[in-house]
């Protein structure tokens, strides 16, 4: 039946392949008498059949059963994956250009005047793909030349001054723990409260832009 389970599901019985000492291959003493059989088996799986080189029974630990213990020596070889760099994708800073009108009205100007730059320099252009190639080629020349990037902020849309006040009063009452007092424990537990604090404004902020997302979806 082990055999059948094993070709079944596409396993090798590891603990049949290293030749060892008839003591070591016995892992199941028959209760009242000394014969011994090998009953205790290890399976693995092909992909991993080779990390597993070596198996043997212990007949040493008193382990208070009529079983050994199976000893598995397994050696996992780590993959040496070359990584490929990743490539860097530029963000702009385009909420000034949605909030500001001036800013908005700049670009634009801008952007206006390196098409027709473009345009002025070269043959009229018959292709798609090549009116996509300049218009991108400008939008990017021009957003270089007035956008900024934008700097990934974590928790931007709610952390506030107001939340780093909190962090630093905790900071603060974490490091008087160092002195085991009452007082300097009750402080910390009362600052405790920032997280509660903290949960507060994420939900805040998630309900302002589920209702913006609903306004933009009348």
């Amino acid at each position: 039946m082990l055999i059948q389970f094993a070709i079944r599901n596409r396993l090798t019985v590891k603990s049949t392949m290293f030749p060892h000492k008839h003591i070591h291959l016995r892992t199941w003493s028959i209760p009242g008498s000394n014969e011994v059989n090998q009953i205790d088996h290890v399976l693995a799986t092909s992909c991993h059949s080779s990390s597993v080189i070596n198996v043997r029974s212990c007949r040493g630990p008193n382990c208070d059963s009529d079983h050994y213990l199976v000893k598995i020596k397994v050696r996992e070889r780590i993959a040496n994956v070359q990584k490929t760099p990743r490539r860097k994708i530029r963000r702009w800073d385009v909420e000034k250009l949605q909030k500001d009108t001036a800013e908005r009205d700049k670009y634009q100007k801008a952007l206006d005047l390196k098409l027709k730059q473009k345009m002025e320099g070269e043959e009229e252009i018959q292709s798609v793909q090549k009116r996509w190639e300049h218009l991108e080629q400008a939008i990017k020349v021009v957003a270089e030349e007035i956008k900024e990037e934008t700097k990934y902020k974590k928790n931007k849309e709610w952390f506030n001054e107001e939340c780093a006040t909190y962090i630093t009063e905790k900071n603060k009452a974490r490091q008087m723990l160092q002195k085991q007092t009452r007082s300097n424990y009750e402080e910390y537990q009362e600052r405790r409260k920032t997280n509660r604090i903290f949960t507060r404004k994420k939900k805040v902020c998630m309900k302002k832009q589920l209702e913006e997302i609903n306004q933009l979806n009348q």
